[in-house]
């Protein structure tokens, strides 16, 4: 997908363990919280990854079988997800050396689109609270009390899946900037616009990133990003 083509992007459907249902506007409509898995990487990334390395021989198969029996299956799943460094490592490995800065600042701003997609969705989910939830007047008290809870723990969700965006975002940087040493790179970054959130406008645009400055919160050197001063 071309990260211009804005009116794909406004049509994806599931960000980690969010599911999001879009109208033909372009708003959002609904959201579903599903389980989430620790790795945020793309789905492409996830399945060009290794298996595991098998349980050490010093655990016997029942021991391993019954630990395996004690967890819960979200959190076998969890378990079994590569980590975004086997994940990315595997990805990276794969890539011809002289295009894999080219690469990795694709991969950067694949995880800063996610970033964009929580927004938009925080975005909608407090616009709904200021001024829809008034639509609510009629509605019986314990029912308010749980779509209120509700919202809360959507906002919840959506903060924590943009920190793990973020911290993904800071450890892709930083191996960007291993790579390139100080230097820039060999030829030109493929990517030349980004997707950001627009909360003036309330929707989804295409930034250049030869115009710094121009989104706040859009970061325009892939290479010298830090979550914690975002």
């Amino acid at each position: 997908m071309a990260l211009d083509a804005l009116d794909e992007v406004d049509t994806i459907p599931a960000l980690e363990g969010l599911v999001l249902d879009f109208d033909h506007y372009g708003r959002v409509v609904g959201l579903r919280v599903t389980t989430g898995a620790d790795s945020v990487l793309a789905p492409s990334l996830l399945e060009a990854a290794e298996p595991d390395d098998p349980p050490s021989a010093e655990i016997s198969d029942g021991a391993a079988g019954q630990r395996r029996g004690s967890m819960s299956p979200d959190d076998q799943a969890a378990a079994a997800a590569p980590s975004l460094v086997d994940s990315l490592k595997t990805y990276i490995d794969g890539v011809p050396e002289d295009e894999r800065a080219d690469a990795l600042h694709g991969v950067f701003y694949g995880f800063y689109t996610r970033v964009a997609i929580i927004d938009r969705t925080t975005y909608e989910l407090a616009t709904w609270a200021k001024n829809d939830a008034a639509q609510l007047a009629k509605v019986p008290e314990p029912l308010k009390e749980a779509l209120r809870d509700n919202a809360l723990f959507v906002g919840q969700e959506l903060f924590a899946s943009r920190v793990r965006a973020m911290r993904a975002m800071g450890y892709v940087s930083q191996r960007l900037a291993e790579l390139l040493d100080r230097s820039p790179p060999a030829r030109p970054f493929t990517l030349q616009r980004a997707i950001a959130f627009d909360q003036k406008q309330g929707r989804m645009r295409s930034y250049g990133l030869s115009r710094p400055g121009e989104h706040p919160d859009l970061p325009y050197d892939a290479a010298a990003y830090d979550p914690h001063a975002a």
